[in-house]
């Protein structure tokens, strides 16, 4: 695996007036509207739980010399284990607006460049620390399948409920087996990206986020016949799931497809299935609803 170490700039969590998770598409038309994009990574102290992938905005407060909104994706939630005095968000910012301005986001901001004042003051220390840069060692093996512990902090996040993953056995398309596969494109639509999951993670996924009782799930899963809102309920947890494909440097995907049974496979999906250039099966639990299958594929070029 390639070793690599990103460098970040502490932000003093004063500055911090807010911060929001962003949909997908917001930061992908932010990300056409930028002639280029920053290179600059931050950290900042702060609490709140956005897992890694997510696209985020901040506001942050320059007192006299004003408000300043940066757009973002998060790289890093460091949960205070490798920097027992660090427990926050590494971010790689994409742009920077002025929220005041017209221009062309797609909420009226203007991307605006950083005077060299306003850069010293987003760069002060940490008046918690004192410290002015965090470095993060990462090793990486080129796969864009996401890890087990991003894929349980999203859908915990999701969820609000206690998740967990281990290895599982393969989720194999059989026309009589209900199953879901989602594909995930790039948006001139090559396709990156198959998921596919079991009857049980359908149902106690969708469950789950609509607080559906344990015992209506399992009468669910017994039937194998997926009520409307259950299916919406999925699709909205695989719809935010693209985040955990896309990493900071791009390209970004998007949920494209989506099957659940009974809605048949298509052959083009079982094609892309065999000639995968990366497979991950898991097994992924949730409390009080129970066990399921999922197969993470890498598509290959």
């Amino acid at each position: 695996m390639k070793k690599t170490t990103q460098r970040y700039t502490r932000i003093d969590p004063d500055l911090v007036r807010g911060i929001r998770k962003l949909e997908m598409e917001e930061l992908d038309k932010i990300r056409k509207l930028t002639q280029k994009e920053l290179t600059a990574r931050i950290f900042i102290g702060v609490a709140e739980s956005i897992p890694a992938g997510s696209p985020v905005e901040l506001e942050l407060d320059l007192s006299d010399k004003g408000v300043l909104t940066a757009d973002g994706i998060v790289e890093w939630v460091n949960d205070g284990v490798s920097h027992e005095d660090a427990t926050g968000l590494g971010i790689q910012l994409f742009a920077i607006f002025r929220p005041d301005s017209a221009g062309d986001h797609p909420s009226g901001r203007k991307a605006a460049g950083i005077s060299g004042e306003e850069d010293n003051e987003i760069r002060r220390p940490d008046s918690s620390t004192g410290e002015t840069e965090i470095e993060r060692e990462s090793e990486e093996d080129g796969s864009i399948v996401p890890s087990s512990t991003a894929i349980c902090d999203l859908f915990e996040s999701l969820l609000d409920a206690k998740v967990s993953t281990g290895p599982g056995s393969a989720v194999v398309i059989d026309p009589e087996t209900p199953l879901a596969a989602a594909l995930f494109t790039l948006e001139d639509g090559t396709a990156k990206a198959i998921w596919l999951s079991s009857l049980e993670t359908i149902v106690y996924v969708g469950s789950a986020l609509a607080v559906v009782p344990p015992e209506t799930a399992m009468a669910t899963v017994k039937s194998a016949e997926i009520p409307d809102n259950i299916r919406e309920n999925f699709q909205e947890v695989m719809n935010v799931s693209a985040s955990l494909f896309n990493k900071a440097e791009g390209p970004f995907l998007k949920l494209d497809e989506l099957f659940i049974h009974p809605e048949p496979v298509t052959e083009d999906i079982m094609m892309k299935v065999a000639g995968a250039a990366n497979r991950v099966d898991l097994a992924i639990r949730i409390a009080d609803y129970g066990e399921g299958t999922m197969s993470l594929i890498e598509i290959g070029n």
